[in-house]
């Protein structure tokens, strides 16, 4: 910076500061239009409701060995129970479901 002035050099160095900032700012700016963009699509295309589902049972599963409990879980519907009572069965265990509502 040998023959450029002391302050032309800090005025340079403040407008690519502020460029950088502002490159910064439309960035963001511009993820939150993108953001607000597909929310609206989103509630156009009535995906934000809640769909209305069935009330459904829950169960309570208690493996244990020799009378000594291991573990519990909950399995909130058929497939996840199997799959309890599966490990439960693989390892040795006893076990016992109860249905919760």
């Amino acid at each position: 910076m040998a023959g450029m002035p002391y302050l032309f050099y800090r005025e340079a160095e403040t407008l690519l500061t502020q460029h950088l900032t502002m490159d910064f700012h439309n960035q963001r700016l511009n993820l939150f239009e993108s953001f607000e963009r597909f929310q609206d699509q989103l509630e156009a295309d009535n995906l934000l409701k809640l769909q209305h589902s069935e009330p459904s049972s829950r169960y309570y599963v208690e493996a244990s060995l020799n009378g000594k409990r291991e573990w519990t879980e909950w399995a909130y519907d058929e497939h996840e129970l199997d799959l309890l009572k599966q490990d439960a069965k693989d390892c040795g265990f006893a076990y016992t479901v109860e249905e919760v509502d």
